[in-house]
């Protein structure tokens, strides 16, 4: 069975499964099925990995910053760069630091995210909101 899935022209992903269901590898086949297509300048990958599992995509040139989200201090500059990025892209349609690469944010498991940063949680609804204006798709993770 084949899923295709568009989320750059239609927006953002969930996949909600058990433990071992696939969540992860789906959003790492996901992250390297779109760079096998796409040059690093037309879209840059940002991860936030609580499940210890994305950290393999730093090796792709499209992988702007994979983030241990037991690191407050690095989540919360990653949030804080993609909040300023889609601000600056719904203003003038491109940022500094991405160009006007199209931007995909990974988020392994969710719920443990929420549990853990809750004030990200509701940032990551506002960058969700706002992203594919601003050229930001959003595929989430997150257990059943």
């Amino acid at each position: 069975m084949t899923l295709r899935v568009d989320i750059l022209g239609s927006g953002h992903l969930a996949a909600a499964g058990g433990h071992r269901s696939g969540r992860t590898s789906l959003l790492r086949t996901l992250a390297r099925a779109l760079a096998s297509c796409s040059d690093p300048s037309a879209l840059q990958v940002v991860a936030i990995d609580l499940g210890s599992a994305l950290g393999e995509l730093s090796a792709l040139p499209h992988t702007s910053a994979v983030v241990d989200a037991t690191d407050t201090d690095a989540l919360t500059h990653v949030l804080d760069e993609l909040a300023v990025s889609v601000a600056t892209r719904l203003r003038t349609g491109t940022d500094d630091l991405h160009g006007d690469a199209r931007l995909l944010l990974l988020v392994d498991d969710a719920g443990r995210l929420r549990r853990g940063h809750p004030d990200a949680d509701d940032r990551l609804v506002e960058l969700a909101t706002a992203g594919p204006r601003a050229r930001l798709h959003v595929a989430i993770a997150a257990s059943r």
